[in-house]
């Protein structure tokens, strides 16, 4: 807005349900980019953490002929290790932070009588698992790794999208930074 882009016009939010799995959301972006945007207009999207992700399985899953630029910020392109433990088995960081505490009021809000920690994330936050690692990220404890495509919980949709994502780098840019260590594993 400040460099003169106009809300609906020339500036479109796309606002999602961060819960849903990558796929459904790319269903969205797609029927909200037909929708608003005037057929032979192209876009940019920009996209932070999952919002980078979203638009990526977008760009790869209904191609470039929309698309000017895909710029995705801090996205998790490989997945992260912190979904593993809720994944798999419904456990989150306990750093006693302000996610934590939202974390643990969403199993409150959403479990049904004798459901476990990790059913309430499947069913509710399908999303966890296709933020699961595409890289090797377990260790055993001779400190040998565990191969994650071979791993019962697996992150099947960046496993698949893996093999055409250098299909949309004539259109993709991405952003990084540093925030001090980086978890790459367990």
């Amino acid at each position: 807005r400040n460099l003169g882009f106009t809300d609906n016009t020339s500036l479109f939010v796309f606002t999602y349900d961060w819960r849903k799995k990558l796929t459904d959301l790319a269903d969205t972006l797609n029927t909200y980019i037909t929708t608003k945007i005037p057929t032979g207009t192209k876009v940019n999207i920009v996209g932070h953490s999952l919002g980078g992700l979203v638009g990526r399985i977008y760009v790869q899953k209904y191609g470039t002929s929309r698309i000017n630029t895909l710029i995705t910020v801090g996205s998790p392109h490989q997945g992260i290790p912190q979904a593993y433990k809720a994944f798999a088995g419904g456990e989150f960081f306990r750093d006693y932070s302000l996610e934590w505490l939202a974390m643990k009021i969403i199993f409150i809000l959403n479990r049904s009588s004798g459901q476990t920690d990790r059913s309430v994330v499947a069913d509710r936050l399908p999303v966890t698992q296709d933020l699961l690692p595409i890289y090797d990220f377990l260790k055993r404890a001779d400190g040998s790794f565990i191969d994650a495509t071979t791993m019962t919980y697996k992150n099947d949709t960046l496993l698949t999208y893996k093999t055409t994502f250098s299909s949309i780098f004539p259109v993709f840019q991405s952003i990084t930074g540093e925030k001090g260590t980086t978890l790459l594993g367990f």
